[in-house]
Order: C-alpha cells, then sequence, then structure tokens
C-alpha cells in the first residue's frame, strides 16, 4: 500500500524521532493508567498536520450489556462526551466522530486550524482496514521455508 507503518508501544518511540504523519490507536485507550498522557505522547509524534485515529468501545451503545465493558482490563470506559472531553485536555481536536456504533471512533489532529474532509478520513479508513486484514490474513500462512518471508512482509507493513 505504500506506507511505512511501524506497529510500536508510543512509550518506546525514541525522542529524536521523526514526527509522523498519523497514529493509531485501536482499543487501547481504555486499557491505559493515564489516557491524557497517551495522547499527548501521541501528539508530540504527529506533524502539526498529522492525524489521531483512535477507536474504543462504546459505553452508551444499547444493545450491549454493561458487563462487556466492566472487566478488569479496562481501567476506563468512555462516552462521546468523557471521550471528547479527554481528547481535548491531551490538546487534540475531533474531525470526525462516528458514535452510533458499538466502537467510537475518531479522527482527531493537534490543531483545529484545518478542516478534514471526509473523503479523506474515508480514505485513511479504508487503507486502515485493508492494513489489518492483510496481517489477520498472515496469520494463516504457515512460518516455515518461502512462506515465512511473505509472512514476515505483510507484518512488517
Amino acid at each position: 500500500l505504500g506506507l511505512n507503518v511501524r506497529h510500536m508501544f508510543l512509550e518506546d518511540v525514541p525522542n529524536d524521532e521523526p514526527q509522523v504523519d498519523a497514529v493509531v490507536s485501536l482499543h487501547l485507550l481504555e486499557h491505559a493508567l493515564s489516557p491524557v498522557a497517551l495522547l499527548k505522547r501521541a501528539r508530540k509524534l504527529l506533524k502539526p498536520d498529522g492525524l489521531l485515529y483512535l477507536e474504543v468501545p462504546n459505553l452508551e451503545r444499547p444493545e450491549t450489556a454493561l458487563t462487556e465493558f466492566l472487566q478488569l482490563p479496562h481501567f476506563y470506559n468512555f462516552t462521546a462526551l468523557s471521550l471528547r472531553n479527554v481528547l481535548a485536555k491531551a490538546g487534540f481536536a475531533p474531525r470526525y466522530w462516528k458514535e452510533r456504533t458499538a466502537n467510537l471512533s475518531v479522527v482527531a489532529s493537534p490543531s483545529d486550524e484545518r478542516p478534514i474532509e471526509r473523503a479523506d478520513v474515508d480514505a485513511l479508513c479504508a487503507r486502515l482496514r485493508d492494513h489489518d486484514r492483510l496481517v489477520l490474513l498472515s496469520r494463516v500462512i504457515p512460518n516455515v521455508g518461502p512462506l515465512k518471508k511473505v509472512r514476515s512482509t505483510i507484518v512488517s507493513m
């Protein structure tokens, strides 16, 4: 897909690392001891016109029992309002929301000066879904012989 993707903990990114175009966090923020600190670190890594794509379980989704959310691994649970407040405290301006589903999905930027077009958001989401599908598919490729190289290439994309 032509993407330079690195999968790593934000805390492990060196301080002298060049700034990035996007930070993606899928079902991570609810597990963080300090969601605001994690988002502030992500903000420091982003270029001024960079984007944060964030997805967390939606506590307000009507069709799900609370027992699905109230789990030991989750330090926090988010509603649309609480997630907006956490983003604002970390210095992010939400650009696109999808909140009437099982998950809250948001695209945010470090500043509110640049409007984001819906087509740009849709393209980013499509590329992220494609990458996720490739990684899932790579798990069924045997990790032996020539297939080992194919598998490792997909996972490192």
